[in-house]
């Protein structure tokens, strides 16, 4: 049991759709004031993300004239969010055992610990949504097909955005440990490609928590009249049946930690 609490904590922090889901800023920062507390999923993704690189760096070498290195182009956006994180873990210090044996691997096949291509990998995600929405005049991108990785990292921008939000908004400086990569210039870029509308549209997914909670009362009505949670489609009740369907679809999604809508709240 909690083995899965934790992994769908770690997975609505990491939530598609940018939002924190029940996690407000104060059950997050308990949570990272834990010892060695990490919002990693406790996989082998740190050895499938090392792979990923190496094989992006075999494949896509450029050497520069000016700097007289050979630099990589990565463009995949989860591939970008990880070796920011081992780029993070280097300039704050830390030095656990597991930590220095990967930035042994790291160094051994020239991994760039600068962030200056950090910023750049950034601006080149930022281009091509700037491009999408220059042909689209929005920001709604498809969570599947070609906009997938796109899609995620526009998440990410929308997740960081809104704990830089929070930061900004509060008076106490130590008042969140949350770390945010989100920057007064990146935020501005961001409005002029339609962010804030994309932000608006985006808070209206209230309704659906709304409807949610509608047919749950439902049940719950239908559990005190009859005893049991097993609802035969009939008239009248079709789309709650419908609905208990789609939630027990939800929950199996949810112990196998794959992406749902379902909490550990619900």
């Amino acid at each position: 049991y909690l083995y899965h609490f934790l992994k769908g904590v770690r997975k609505q922090y990491r939530m598609r759709d940018g939002s924190l889901g029940t996690l407000t800023p104060e059950r997050i920062q308990k949570l990272e004031s834990l010892p060695h507390w990490n919002w990693r999923i406790p996989t082998d993704s740190w050895n499938t993300m090392y792979e990923q690189y190496v094989q992006t760096q075999q494949g896509h070498h450029q050497y520069n004239n000016n700097t007289k290195k050979t630099t990589t182009t990565v463009t995949d956006a989860t591939l970008l969010e990880w070796m920011h994180t081992q780029r993070v873990n280097a300039a704050s210090g830390r030095n656990d055992s597991v930590f220095i044996e990967r930035k042994k691997r790291l160094d051994a096949i020239g991994f760039d610990w600068e962030f200056n291509k950090t910023e750049q990998d950034w601006q080149r995600s930022y281009d091509r949504l700037k491009q999408y929405y220059q042909q689209h005049g929005h920001l709604y991108l498809a969570s599947r097909g070609e906009d997938r990785l796109l899609f995620e990292w526009l998440c990410r921008q929308k997740r960081y955005y809104l704990i830089y939000q929070q930061q900004q908004n509060t008076t106490t400086t130590n008042s969140s440990t949350t770390t945010t990569s989100m920057t007064k210039q990146r935020a501005e870029l961001l409005y002029e490609i339609g962010f804030k509308e994309y932000l608006a549209k985006s808070s209206k997914r209230n309704r659906w928590d709304d409807q949610w909670n509608k047919r749950f009362a439902q049940l719950e009505q239908h559990y005190k009249d009859t005893g049991q949670c097993k609802v035969v489609p009939w008239k009248s009740r079709n789309d709650l049946a419908n609905w208990l369907n789609v939630q027990v679809r939800h929950y199996w999604a949810y112990t196998k930690g794959t992406n749902t809508t379902m909490t550990h709240e619900r």
